[in-house]
């Protein structure tokens, strides 16, 4: 056994709530307490569908969340029931509104046609911070939120670096856990780097394309032609691209003007993301992809720019170990100047 999950065995010891059981053997013991904890079941519901062919994998390293995860559980007291997973905490400010999006996203648009387009090299240079209860370390860790930070350096030329890195355990929700911190005795000391030659990266869309800056080719090149069966593919399709571009005045002007469109698209106020920025949000409600979600986009005021989305769980789903409502997934998104 190594160090790492000795020590936290030892720290946990005390929550034990099989400690004083009379059980035979440390297996049986062991058995009763993932019992009580109500560990995942195998058959577990994913929480995404199989990804678009050429879609980027956004666990290119997903055996940076197994370090010695193993180890650490979720604590509940038995009387009440199964323990859930922990999930962050809804967005602070969001509004559960009816008001259209429409008229709130022209008025960025305003604002983002009106700025002077930006002078940059032709490079697309951005850091994400990400959170999936899909994800592979939350299939091991469930006592607290661990987001996975990564930083995309993609050139004109379809080269690019990626770096992931595990990133600070933030609030947790639905666990006991008074030492969040030991979690930084599990964190890879690390990053890890994968690089990509010419034309190699591995993109949803042309390598070598920017983003269409009309917005009706834009709206066909995003979906690649074809027309969507739910105003959540655009969504989704936006959050594709903002993992993969950071977009220029002209093209982030289109991609508001394609949001216009979106008739179940609504205007949830103004809200603080995860990254501490203030924004605007905009939320659909969709059960288009088996489960019933409610997704947030958070726009930039100011420039249009896309800050962050998220997913919420807003109804029942056997198999997953939350309980609705639950944000099951979330990306914030914060450009880097080249």
């Amino acid at each position: 056994m190594s160090r790492i999950i000795r020590e936290l065995r030892e720290m946990w010891r005390p929550l034990d709530p099989a400690l004083d059981c009379s059980l035979p053997d440390p297996g049986v013991r062991e058995a009763e307490l993932r019992r009580i904890l109500g560990a995942p079941l195998d058959g577990a519901l994913p929480v995404d569908p199989p990804p678009r062919v050429g879609r980027l994998r956004r666990t290119v390293f997903a055996a940076a969340g197994a370090v010695a995860a193993g180890g650490v559980l979720v604590v509940a007291n038995p009387a009440q029931g199964p323990a859930f997973a922990a999930t962050p905490a809804p967005l602070t400010g969001l509004q559960n509104s009816s008001t259209p999006a429409a008229a709130e996203l022209r008025a960025i648009l305003a604002r983002t046609t009106a700025m002077a387009p930006e002078r940059r090299r032709d490079i697309d240079w951005m850091r994400l911070q990400s959170w999936s209860l899909n994800s592979e370390i939350s299939k091991s860790v469930t006592s607290a939120v661990v987001p996975e930070e990564t930083e995309i350096e993609r050139r004109g030329d379809g080269s690019a670096t990626i770096t992931i890195r595990l990133g600070e355990p933030v609030a947790e929700r639905g666990g006991i856990r008074d030492r969040v911190e030991t979690w930084w005795k599990l964190r890879d000391e690390q990053p890890r780097t994968e690089s990509f030659g010419a034309g190699g990266y591995p993109s949803a869309w042309p390598v070598n394309e920017r983003p269409p800056t009309n917005p009706a080719t834009l709206r066909n090149w995003l979906l690649y032609g074809s027309k969507p069966a739910d105003e959540a593919e655009v969504l989704r399709a936006v959050n594709d691209l903002s993992h993969e571009r950071t977009l220029r005045r002209d093209e982030r002007a289109a991609l508001l003007t394609v949001l216009t469109d979106l008739k179940n698209l609504r205007y949830a106020g103004r809200v603080t993301d995860r990254a501490e920025r203030a924004g605007e949000a905009f939320t659909l409600d969709s059960a288009a992809f088996g489960l019933p979600i409610r997704y947030t986009l958070v726009l930039d005021s100011a420039t249009g720019a896309v800050l962050s989305m998220e997913e919420l769980l807003t109804g029942d789903a056997p198999g997953l170990n939350v309980k609705a409502p639950a944000v099951i997934k979330y990306t914030t998104f914060t450009p880097v100047a080249p």
